[in-house]
């Protein structure tokens, strides 16, 4: 019983630095750095935008979550942001911190969607919101 319990703590510290932020400098923000999340296609995600998160530069002093995603072969994407908290915004860079698509109110009820096709390459999605200063929980979907 001692040893499995030993094996779990071992495994779970094995796998925490896999699951935490990678610091990269993110599209549109005013430092040097922010923390961006791996994200897989595939993947619905559940966040909170907080005061002392990252904020956007590109337009309205928004805060943002920042996320990475790595396309391995060319394929259509939908991307989706939904908030009761928020009026939701998504903006996708790609590596080179081009804005390729932004939306604010297209999936309705005032969330977000952007139907892109994506070429193999790492791309970047700001969760943000439409107004400066919105703080709360929104779901982030990459399908």
């Amino acid at each position: 019983m001692r040893l499995a319990k030993s094996f779990r703590l071992l495994t779970a510290a094995l796998l925490l630095p896999l699951a935490a932020c990678v610091e990269v400098t993110a599209p549109g923000y005013e430092e040097d750095s922010c923390p961006v999340r791996l994200v897989n296609i595939g993947e619905i995600r559940t966040a909170t935008l907080s005061a002392f998160g990252c904020v956007m530069d590109h337009g309205p002093a928004t805060y943002a979550d920042y996320y990475e995603l790595r396309v391995y072969s060319t394929t259509w994407v939908d991307l989706w942001m939904d908030s009761d908290h928020v009026d939701p915004y998504l903006v996708l860079y790609d590596e080179w911190d081009n804005i390729l698509a932004e939306d604010d109110d297209s999936l309705g009820n005032l969330g977000a969607w952007i139907q892109v096709k994506l070429s193999p390459g790492i791309y970047y999605i700001a969760a943000t919101t439409f107004d400066e200063g919105e703080t709360g929980r929104y779901t982030l979907g990459v399908e």
